[in-house]
C-alpha cells in the first residue's frame, strides 16, 4: 500500500523531510561522487530545496547528473535544469 502526502508550502517540516529525501538519495547513489578531505569524504551539503555535490573530476558530472536523476525519480522528484549550475 502506497500513501502520498502533501506538505503545504510553508510548513515547518518541509525542508527537513527534503533534506531526509536528498540523504536518502545520496546514500543510494553514494560511490559515484565525493571529494577526500583529509579523514573525511564529502558528497554533498544541502538546505530546504537547495543541494551541492562534490566531485574531485569534472569528466564525472554527466554520470552523477544522470544517476542522481535516475535515483530521485524513483521518488517522483525532478531536478530543475534551469537553476542547476556547475
Amino acid at each position: 500500500m502506497w500513501y502520498v502526502v502533501v506538505w503545504p508550502q510553508g510548513c515547518i517540516l518541509a525542508p527537513a523531510l527534503l533534506c531526509c529525501a536528498i540523504d536518502w538519495l545520496i546514500r543510494h547513489c553514494s560511490g559515484c561522487f565525493g571529494v577526500d578531505v583529509g579523514n573525511f569524504h564529502l558528497t554533498d551539503t544541502n538546505y530546504a530545496d537547495d543541494a551541492v555535490f562534490f566531485t574531485d573530476d569534472p569528466t564525472k558530472w554527466d554520470y552523477v547528473f544522470r544517476n542522481f536523476e535516475a535515483s530521485a525519480g524513483v521518488m517522483g522528484l525532478r531536478t530543475n535544469w534551469h537553476k542547476t549550475k556547475i
